[in-house]
């Protein structure tokens, strides 16, 4: 399992993950294996452009991990140069590559029933002055763009994948279970409303809009650390975990890492 964020602020995009990496048997067995190196940032090429995964992180013998780096190695994404660069174009190139892969892997397994593996291609575009982002659930959901601009301005905020319920709790006061709770519980859907309405007064607002890089990359390492608490501490399975793995793109500096499998690097 993963927790993975992707804080937009106006100087860049910051990316963060955890390193747990999770093995299952869909019957009674439960919870097989958990790894925790696993490799969930990755910097394409030496382009100004990073992806975060959540989800199944293999597919049969071959990693995610080993599945991008296959990726930014094809002709196509070679000979890219980050003064052309088109994010979406880029995205478009990704998702076809890996149902590409996903079909080989998985030629007689429906896509529904196949592994799915959820994917954030982030960067800066060549003729763009603030960073795209688009998410993709390979192989059933194709790009869609994140936080697109509003009114002609940008859309800055954060946006989280994967085990997320601690932190839907410190910056809403419930996680989304809580609909389901209301509406077991026999009430309306107006009165759930009402509910929902009275839990979002504490809800913790935070300044994206005017919060320096330095700390977004806070932020971040503060929210993934959080959910591997949640997991450590709590009844149950260690399904977040390891190192933090966090990155930085802007458009001066390009990508950079700020912590990668344990080590520090200087935040410019």
């Amino acid at each position: 399992m993963s927790i993975c964020l992707l804080a937009k602020v106006p100087e860049g995009l910051v990316l963060a993950t955890d390193s747990a990496s999770t093995v299952g048997d869909p019957g009674p067995a439960g919870v097989l294996k958990v790894f925790f190196n696993a490799t969930k940032v990755f910097q394409i090429r030496d382009l100004p452009v990073g992806v975060l995964t959540w989800g199944s992180g293999s597919f049969r013998a071959r990693t995610v991990a080993s599945l991008v780096d296959e990726f930014e190695n094809t002709d196509e994404v070679r000979a890219l140069e980050a003064p052309e660069l088109d994010i979406r174009a880029l995205t478009d190139q990704f998702w076809t590559f890996m149902c590409r892969k996903s079909e080989e892997i998985f030629p007689q397994i429906p896509l529904d029933s196949r592994p799915h593996s959820g994917f954030v291609i982030c960067g800066y575009p060549g003729s763009e002055f603030f960073p795209e982002e688009y998410m993709v659930d390979v192989p059933t959901v194709g790009p869609r763009r994140l936080r697109p601009p509003i009114d002609g301005e940008p859309d800055f905020g954060v946006n989280w994948y994967g085990m997320t319920d601690a932190i839907e709790r410190f910056h809403h006061g419930r996680d989304a279970r809580l609909f389901d709770v209301l509406g077991n519980s026999g009430l309306t859907a107006q009165q759930a409303d009402a509910v929902n309405a009275a839990v979002s007064e504490f809800q913790y607002p935070v300044l994206f809009a005017a919060m320096p890089l330095g700390d977004a990359i806070d932020y971040v390492e503060f929210l993934v650390q959080m959910t591997i608490n949640r997991y450590r501490f709590c009844v149950g399975a260690e399904i977040c975990g390891g190192a933090i793995d966090i990155a930085a793109i802007t458009r001066k500096d390009g990508f950079s890492w700020i912590r990668r499998k344990g080590r520090r690097a200087n935040v410019k």
